[in-house]
């Protein structure tokens, strides 16, 4: 089954000022070797949206992946760093109806993920249908 949106970390979200030091402090090479692994790692790290379920997957060696029931969102908030306007990431957050939220840190293109969990969300009577039974 194919999901329905599937969001993706940015790269460009780990990049600060660690990432200058080590490339001043380690050299050039250890710096491109650094800043490849925190690429690689940036695009392992997905969360995938299905009908009923959302799964995050992480991990380049390491890998994890968990998945989730996904009832419906009750709010969703977006937040943009200056650098992340101009870079293109952000940061969602929102309620769901079920046991956990979702917080995605330095996602792409966060207004399109917004958007997508905004036809998600789901009203009051829809919320005390699902607690009563």
């Amino acid at each position: 089954m194919e999901p329905e949106y599937v969001a993706v970390r940015s790269a460009l979200y780990d990049f600060s000022f660690l990432t200058c030091l080590v490339l001043l402090v380690l050299g050039v090479l250890p710096g491109i070797i650094y800043i490849s692994y925190k690429v690689i790692s940036a695009h392992h790290c997905t969360v995938e949206f299905y009908p009923n379920k959302y799964i995050l997957k992480s991990g380049v060696f390491n890998t994890q992946e968990n998945e989730v029931v996904f009832k419906g969102v009750l709010s969703v908030v977006c937040n943009r760093s200056l650098g992340g306007k101009i870079l293109g990431y952000g940061t969602v957050k929102a309620d769901v109806a079920g046991k956990s939220n979702i917080c995605l840190e330095g996602v792409k293109e966060p207004e399109e993920l917004r958007n997508y969990l905004l036809t998600r969300k789901i009203d009051v009577d829809e919320i005390s249908h699902t607690i009563i039974n």
